[in-house]
């Protein structure tokens, strides 16, 4: 049995990027502990990494979560050529789509990324049950587009 120094990070990280403890022979990942430690309780459905870094488990980065909203959560595809969550290229014109709850939403085609990402955005905010991640990603690629870009007070299109 290892034993670890006060001060010192415990475990390691996993084949997925999360860092796991192990305690009494049974392996448990540390955003759970974490969880456990400032709660008193496990939550009954996931924890979320809000920044989607799996090994960043400050406290404030931590949310319990069901797994439909941490599916939300998720960064852009590796694969994503757009650099734009939920936009990609079809026969040469941004698409803009969406997965929620295994179904495939399809957004349509659009004449330019701008507006390919502003339709995403715009259902993500209609949409009731997409309200874990409010586009956090989708709001930097859009900037990045139209530095101009501003939602009004509450959070929504203008």
């Amino acid at each position: 049995m290892t034993k670890i120094r006060a001060g010192r990070v415990a475990g390691s990280k996993d084949a997925n990027g999360y860092i796991s403890l192990q305690y009494q022979g049974k392996k448990h990942k540390a955003h759970r502990i974490a969880f456990l430690l400032m709660e008193g309780y496990l939550p009954e459905h996931e924890v979320d990494h809000i920044n989607g870094i799996r090994d960043d488990n400050r406290w404030n980065n931590l949310r319990h979560a069901t797994k439909t909203c941490n599916l939300q959560n998720q960064k852009r595809y590796r694969n994503n050529r757009s650099g734009i969550p939920g936009v990609g290229w079809h026969n040469g014109k941004p698409r803009a789509r969406a997965r929620l709850q295994g179904r495939l939403v399809d957004l349509g085609y659009h004449p330019t990324l701008l507006e390919a990402a502003l339709a995403r955005l715009a259902w993500e905010q209609m949409c009731p049950r997409w309200a874990c991640n409010r586009g956090s990603d989708l709001m930097t690629a859009i900037k990045a587009l139209w530095p101009g870009f501003q939602l009004n007070q509450r959070g929504h299109l203008s």
